[in-house]
């Protein structure tokens, strides 16, 4: 019996996260009792996973799960700061969004993150954590292009995506909202010509004082249709902007 445990590491490598029995049916050999399968009277610890904080060289096979981040953080900045976005390593994509190739162009290779299918609400994050503990960010802005699919047959209708500005913790959980999409159906993937024209999503004035490491993405809503969003390789990705000052409104 013990309350509590310590874990070895013969690696330098920085740490991200820890997991013990991490499966279904795990064959457990941490025990409340004697220990071991045949101890009838002990009972297993329960799989249990914890991360933090982190840039690794390289990331553990389940980082999609632990959401470490390997990514260089993008430091306050006076003069303001771009988050990277040209790259597809540069992207955190949660809950059916995935990366893609799609039409190339003068702006994109070919590179696209797809929202998923219709009805479904993905996370698009920029994997590259905010450090600005002490100041405020003042501004956040994004333009993407995208391509809408499941076009409606003619005399048809269908609901078009929805995509909204958010600020995330570093779990990947959305912490505040801060300006949304008209509806997204302007250029059509099932009968491409071009990506749209670039939807500029910004929110200032927010003096929001961030205790913590932050990220800065797109929740898209597909209701009827989904998208696909352009990595603009060629050219300033998703031109994410933020900026700091020094006044307080805690979230």
């Amino acid at each position: 019996r013990a309350d509590a445990f310590e874990v070895r590491l013969t690696s330098s490598s920085p740490v991200v996260g820890v997991r013990y029995a991490w499966e279904g049916y795990p064959q457990c050999i941490l025990y409340n009792g004697l220990g071991g399968p045949d101890d009838h009277a002990g009972l297993p610890s329960a799989p249990f996973r914890h991360c933090v904080y982190g840039t690794p060289e390289n990331e553990p096979a389940w980082r999609s799960d632990c959401l470490s981040h390997s990514a260089a953080a993008v430091p306050f900045n006076p003069a303001g700061a771009a988050v990277p976005s040209v790259k597809p390593t540069d992207f955190l994509l949660l809950k059916g969004s995935s990366l893609v190739r799609g039409p190339k162009d003068d702006h994109c290779s070919g590179g696209n993150v797809r929202t998923g299918k219709p009805g479904q609400i993905t996370d698009l994050l920029l994997k590259h954590p905010l450090l600005s503990e002490g100041h405020a960010i003042e501004s956040v802005k994004i333009a993407f292009r995208y391509a809408a699919g499941y076009s409606p047959p003619p005399g048809k209708t269908a609901a078009a995506s929805i995509a909204a500005l958010v600020i995330y913790n570093a779990n990947g959980s959305p912490l505040l909202f801060l300006a949304t999409s008209p509806p997204l159906s302007n250029a059509s993937f099932d009968h491409f010509t071009s990506y749209s024209l670039p939807v500029i999503l910004s929110a200032t004035n927010l003096a929001l004082k961030i205790t913590s490491p932050v990220l800065v993405g797109l929740r898209v809503t597909n209701r009827d249709r989904n998208l696909q969003l352009a990595i603009d390789d060629l050219a300033d990705g998703w031109e994410c902007q933020v900026t700091w000052q020094q006044n307080v409104k805690e979230i």
